[in-house]
Order: C-alpha cells, then sequence, then structure tokens
C-alpha cells in the first residue's frame, strides 16, 4: 500500500520516486539497502513504461541533455552498491536524498515566491558586512 501511495506522489510530481520507494521498501519491507536499491529502480522502470504508453511523449532534447550523466550515476551506484557493507551504504542514501530533497525544497519555495518579492538575505562567506557588523 505504501509503494502505491509512494508511487501515486511520484506520478503526481513527474518523477521516478526512487528517492521514495527504496525508505518505504527498507524500512516498511524489511529489505537490506543492497536490495531495495535494484528493486525500487525496477518498480521505476514499470511506472515509467506505464506512462510511455499512457501519453507517448517523450522530449527528446530533454532527454539527450539528461541521460549522459543519468548513465555515469547509475554506473557509480552500482559500483558502490556492490562495493560498500549495508552499514555504509544506508548513511550514503540517507545523504543524498537529504541533499536532494533540500535543494528540491528550495527550488519549489524559490518558483513559489511570488515575482518582486524581497529575497532573503544569502548566507555566504564571502558576504562583507556593513559598518555597524551586519551582513547585507
Amino acid at each position: 500500500m505504501l509503494l502505491f501511495v509512494g508511487g501515486a506522489i511520484a506520478a503526481a510530481g513527474g518523477v521516478g520516486g526512487g528517492g521514495l520507494y527504496v525508505p518505504i521498501l527498507i524500512l516498511a519491507g524489511g529489505f537490506e539497502p543492497h536490495e531495495a536499491v535494484p528493486l525500487s529502480k525496477v518498480i521505476v522502470f514499470g511506472a515509467s513504461l506505464a506512462s510511455l504508453t499512457r501519453w507517448r511523449h517523450i522530449d527528446l532534447d530533454v532527454a539527450i541533455l539528461l541521460e549522459p550523466a543519468t548513465l555515469v550515476g547509475a554506473v557509480a551506484g552500482v559500483l558502490l552498491n556492490q562495493l560498500l557493507p549495508p552499514r555504509a551504504l544506508l548513511p550514503a542514501l540517507v545523504c543524498v536524498l537529504g541533499v536532494t530533497s533540500a535543494r528540491t525544497l528550495q527550488r519549489g519555495a524559490r518558483l513559489l515566491r511570488p515575482p518582486g518579492a524581497a529575497r532573503l538575505p544569502e548566507l555566504s562567506p564571502h558576504a562583507k558586512a556593513d559598518d555597524d557588523g551586519a551582513a547585507p
């Protein structure tokens, strides 16, 4: 049931859903990370085929742009999945998912902000302080 709900959320967002499937398979399904990662890829592949037969639309320009990086990431992920023990693989998955989620939320917040709204100050080590010590 959780995989179905995760799939519905992923489909509504237009993404594969591996970031949802892996934690569900590990936590609710009792799979080890070495088993959950490839199984999530199979689930994403099946959902992609179902979407393709339903809508029959592929933006080839986007596919050509994204696929080389996707293949490099897939090969690196397969190698890490084989080399790392489960105790090291799980924290690595948590870190990747955490960084990806944070960046997605930041981008979503930027897109939802109305045009002309005040931007939050960027926290940068290169930001100079005013005379009173406050950052710009």
